[in-house]
């Protein structure tokens, strides 16, 4: 037998995870990676303290128990890692020796433990086995990821394919620009609105960047680094700026850029809309002119203007009212005083001060508008006062009072009549026939010389038609074709054969002219005949009498437009003058502006009316377009703009759908029902709800109240056009006919239930598109 002999150090590298226990099972020494393996490993701790046996079981932790596990391989767990250490005991002079050897499933689980292939013995293959393991398990992850990566790329191609099949569809129905570019920024695709609007064949822009087909001589100097800034670093872009085209042209577009990012976040294309705002910038570059000169209009305007509070305190007032009222004081210096303490002084300037006062207190009194009251001063003077109750949500607010010298205008007027009067015996002396007809042809007005030429009287005239007169077969037709010359405003001058009274046959030169009312509206024909049977025997002095007729036509346009413009002229200062301070909010303090709002609010009955016929009568002719309509967020959009008083509550299912429909109309229909019902509810407390019940083929919306509700006799009506039931200001009767109407479109009902005093619900079906 052979006897072998070793040193520490030699035992160590040969069984580095050596374990040498009492016969107590008290730990006597230990190898160098084992202390590696189990920090806690100390000399003289106990068996039990580090170790349980895994494999095979024993009865009891002793010296006999273990003595018997020396013919074969032996467990052991370590108790503070899921670890196992496998190998033998054996039997030894002090004890037990265990040698043995961790079991390793990875080499990470080696590495996390702090070992390396220097702390195992050169003779153990464990470290070269789990090597080889590793690797192979490696190849075969990165086998099976390749391909899971190669049938992901597969099927998102093919879902990309399709994706782009159905975008470029889209795109290219798109009445906007659409353009796909690289992560260069050079053009893939565009649709044709993009070629169209640029000017540029698809050949020429496909590959070129947005900026190079964008940039001609006309814009070159315009700084696109607010395009290309977000581009390069994959963000949204919203701009507008100033596209050329191929002729060298340039129109105006918001630009709208979406990135497309893969798996990993980086830009792989940019999609962009091209929207053509030229019309909309030239329609704001024109608002921003005309608001310039509105407020240079109001600084001048020269009619006096005072506004004031339900007391009658000054809320603003202009220069000048200030000069009519021969006041030495700045406008915004009157801001606050009261009316009634300068009002005594005001009126020692007119003819009747007690009635000045009087009315002042009527009209304040009865709080209806008054327009055009004559104030005659003591200087001969005449002013026009004007008065505008004002009223927030029909609760009196204050008063708008407008003062006008119109002492000019009054003498004109009586000038004018003057005038008149002498033009109209010019004319019935005149020695050219002067006629008047209507619509109908029938003769309304004849002069002597007319009486004279034709031989009848007046009363043979008046009320009768001239075609049926003295008019010859062959020139009925001419006539008849004159008529609509003069509905159409134009005027000329003609040759017509009349037969007289007396039965002879005579030629006449007519010069026909529109006769219009004040509002311009042509009410019939004025007409100058001149007996020209003799123009034979007289050409020399034909164009002589043709000049002349020209000019007495034109004379008679021209005192027709004067007539009609100066009587109009009243009406349309007044129009301008509330219009303007309703526009314009330049120059007016907050306060002042939220009290001159209110006089936009009288009008607004008027507005509402004009708007809801337009609205109406264009609903067949809107393009409708469908879309994913959020019906909870539009819900919550209406609630917002209109006014909710605070003793009405507004609940609102929270789950209410997406349907498929026309964004503006669905808002008109909700916002016409949940208007109606805040606007009628009567109740201390109101409450309007708003919910929805999906079925298998429709959604069914309910709004419902707890308001006024609806008489029975009413609900068959209420859906007709300018049927209202309430006499709330602004109500037009077309709002339940518009929702109808809407509805009616998308193939679905209304339904109304409601009984008086207690409330209504509509009841509003929609198919699913």
């Amino acid at each position: 037998m052979l006897n072998f002999s070793f040193n520490s150090n030699e035992f160590n590298s040969i069984f580095p995870f050596y374990l040498l226990f009492s016969f107590d099972l008290k730990l006597i020494s230990y190898g160098q990676s084992i202390k590696i393996l189990i920090p806690e490993l100390e000399t003289e701790g106990h068996f039990s303290s580090y170790f349980e046996i895994d494999r095979p079981k024993v009865d009891a932790l002793n010296y006999e128990s273990f003595s018997n596990l020396t013919n074969g391989l032996t467990s052991l767990k370590i108790k503070s890692k899921e670890l196992i250490l496998r190998g033998q005991f054996l039997k030894n002079e002090k004890g037990l020796l265990y040698l043995g050897s961790p079991f390793f499933r990875t080499t990470s689980t080696i590495i996390n433990n702090n070992l390396n292939y220097q702390n195992f013995a050169f003779h153990d293959p464990q470290f070269d086995l789990l090597h080889l393991l590793n690797n192979q398990e490696n190849s075969t992850a990165e086998l099976k990821e390749l391909i899971e990566l190669i049938n992901t790329q597969k099927e998102k191609l093919n879902t990309d394919k399709k994706e782009l099949e159905r975008l470029s569809l889209v795109a290219s129905a798109n009445e906007n620009g659409i353009i796909f570019t690289n992560n260069k920024g050079r053009i893939i695709w565009c649709n044709d609105a993009y070629s169209k609007v640029t000017g540029f064949s698809k050949e020429e822009i496909i590959g070129k960047t947005p900026i190079e087909i964008g940039l001609n001589e006309t814009n070159k100097n315009q700084n696109f680094q607010a395009l290309l800034e977000p581009f390069y670093k994959g963000q949204l872009i919203d701009i507008e700026f100033l596209h050329g085209r191929k002729d060298g042209s340039c129109f105006w577009v918001k630009s709208k850029g979406h990135p497309v990012l893969d798996k990993n976040g980086d830009v792989q294309q940019y999609f962009a809309m091209i929207e053509d705002i030229t019309s909309e910038k030239e329609a704001n570059s024109q608002l921003l002119e005309s608001q310039s000169r509105l407020t240079t209009l109001i600084a001048n305007l020269q009619i006096g203007l005072l506004l004031e509070d339900k007391d009658r305190n000054i809320l603003f007032t202009n220069q000048k009212f200030c000069d009519l009222f021969q006041m030495q004081i700045k406008p915004q210096d009157l801001i606050g005083i009261n009316c009634n303490n300068i009002a005594g002084l005001a009126s020692q300037m007119f003819q009747n001060p007690d009635k000045f006062a009087a009315d002042i207190d009527t009209f304040i009194s009865d709080k209806k508008a008054v327009i055009g009251n004559q104030l005659e001063l003591q200087n001969g003077k005449i002013y026009s006062q004007s008065y505008t109750p004002i009223f927030k949500e029909s609760v009196f607010n204050g008063n708008l009072w407008t003062y006008d010298d119109v002492t000019t205008k009054i003498k004109y007027e009586e000038s004018l009549a003057l005038e008149k009067e002498k033009y109209s015996r010019i004319i019935a002396n005149m020695n050219l026939g002067l006629i008047e007809t209507n619509l109908d042809d029938e003769i309304t007005l004849v002069n002597q010389s007319f009486i004279d030429i034709s031989g009848f009287s007046s009363d043979e005239l008046i009320g009768k038609k001239g075609t049926d007169l003295f008019l010859t077969p062959n020139d009925k037709e001419k006539i008849w074709e004159k008529l609509k010359l003069r509905a159409e405003k134009k005027s000329d001058s003609y040759e017509i054969a009349i037969i007289n009274k007396e039965g002879e046959h005579r030629e006449w030169l007519v010069s026909g002219a529109p006769n219009t009312n004040i509002n311009g509206e042509v009410i019939g024909s004025i007409g100058i005949h001149l007996d020209i049977t003799e123009r034979n025997k007289l050409e020399s002095q034909k164009e002589e009498l043709l000049k002349k007729l020209e000019i007495q036509n034109e004379q008679l346009n021209d005192y027709a437009q004067i007539v009609s413009h100066d009587l109009k002229s009243p009406l349309r200062s007044i129009h301008s003058l509330i219009t303007w301070i309703i526009e314009d909010d330049a120059t007016l303090s907050e306060l002042a502006l939220n009290h001159l709002k209110l006089i936009e609010q009288k009008v607004e009955s008027m507005d509402s009316l004009i708007e809801g016929i337009l609205t109406y009568a264009k609903l067949d002719t809107i393009s409708s377009t469908k879309e994913n309509v959020d019906i909870a967020n539009l819900v919550k959009t209406i609630v917002d703009i209109i006014y909710v008083p605070q003793n009405i509550q507004i609940e609102i299912q929270e789950n209410l759908p997406t349907i498929k429909a026309d964004n503006f109309r669905m808002h008109q229909v909700f916002q016409n029902l949940i208007s109606n019902a805040v606007n009628y509810n009567d109740k201390p407390i109101g409450f309007v709800k708003i919910n929805c019940i999906e079925e298998a083929d429709k959604y069914i919306f309910t709004v419902k109240d707890n308001g006024q509700g609806i008489a029975k006799e009413h609900q068959e009506k209420m859906f007709n056009s300018f049927q209202s039931f309430t006499k709330m200001k602004g109500s037009t009767g077309l709002g339940l006919s518009i929702v109808k109407k809407i509805i009616k479109m998308y193939d679905g009902k209304i339904i109304v239930e409601s009984e008086l005093g207690v409330g209504t619900t509509f009841f509003i079906h929609l198919k699913k598109q």
